[in-house]
């Protein structure tokens, strides 16, 4: 079994094993980032202990797919722009693009596995690479995470099934996949509105915020960017993220500067200068914004030494 045991979210960020994105914290840090992941032949599990309610905004690696299962209440979680329930699992398909959002610090598990060996005569190969919510009975998903767990208690006790056993358990795992994915195929991500139309709105208002950075961006200007009114802008970013416009604006806005400050050299770089330069004038009210998002002030991010 790996172990990986981090105390801030931008470490655990660049060691998460099969996902390549970015964490925005929506809250406080209020635990621990930790995964323990070990393989069942092809398959690979992952248990990960999230410690802060938070976005994800990444891509699964090519030719691999990932089946996600809460196990911190459902209600929690946003993906594909819908809230889950108890009988939700995610589809994450290879090389696809996707946004994940939970309220709380958490814990999730997930399995991750090459796409072709998820395809057979019920599925086509399409299914397997689409990023879709899955929908099972809660007794099947029940059965599916105490296997796991049991496995992982195996792992870390040094008495994990060996062949032919464990081949019978990767084929276990992946047929209950395969029976998740023939499940859910047909069932939309979303109601209401469209996925493609919501993210897209999403993605445009993102887009400007990036583009502009450093400069002042209104609510007007993310409603004409993205081509809708702000009662629909508000209701889009409340189901992709849980949060307003003008709160998520906020923080991409203090995780750019976090990130700026732990690049620079505290001889060469102030904190007045970067938080000038992304939009902060002020600064009391940057320290301010700062340190209840990420536990620090900014001066402290700023001296600390970078890791090896």
């Amino acid at each position: 079994m790996s172990e990986l045991v981090c105390a801030t979210f931008d470490e655990f960020e660049a060691e998460l094993i099969g996902f390549d994105g970015r964490y925005h914290l929506t809250g406080p840090e209020r635990g621990g980032w930790r995964s323990r992941s070990f393989c069942v032949e092809r398959v690979l599990v992952q248990l990960v202990s999230e410690g802060a309610p938070c976005t994800y905004e990444g891509v699964m690696l090519h030719g691999w797919a990932t089946l996600f299962v809460p196990r911190s209440p459902p209600q929690w979680y946003r993906m594909l722009g819908r809230p889950l329930d108890e009988r939700s699992l995610i589809h994450f398909a290879p090389g696809q693009e996707f946004l994940a959002a939970v309220s709380n610090p958490n814990q999730w598990l997930s399995l991750s596995a090459p796409a072709g060996l998820l395809t057979d005569a019920g599925n086509k190969a399409s299914v397997a690479r689409t990023n879709r919510c899955l929908v099972l009975d809660r007794a099947t998903i029940a059965a599916l995470t105490g296997m796991l767990d049991r496995l992982a208690e195996l792992d870390a006790a040094g008495r994990f099934p060996v062949q032919p056993v464990s081949g019978i358990l990767e084929a276990r795992l992946l047929a209950l996949w395969r029976f998740a994915l023939g499940q859910g195929a047909d069932r939309p991500a979303n109601r209401g509105r469209p996925a493609v139309s919501r993210e897209a709105v999403f993605r445009k208002a993102v887009s400007l915020m990036n583009k502009r950075a450093g400069r002042e961006v209104r609510i007007d200007d993310l409603c004409r960017a993205a081509g809708v009114s702000e009662r629909t802008l508000r209701a889009v970013f409340y189901d992709e993220v849980g949060v307003a416009p003008h709160q998520y604006l906020q923080i991409r806005r203090l995780h750019r500067i976090r990130r700026a400050l732990i690049a620079c050299s505290p001889g060469k770089h102030t904190v007045a200068g970067i938080g000038a330069r992304h939009g902060y004038w002020n600064g009391s009210r940057l320290a301010h914004d700062y340190r209840a998002l990420f536990g620090e002030l900014p001066s402290e991010t700023l001296g600390r030494r970078p890791g090896p």
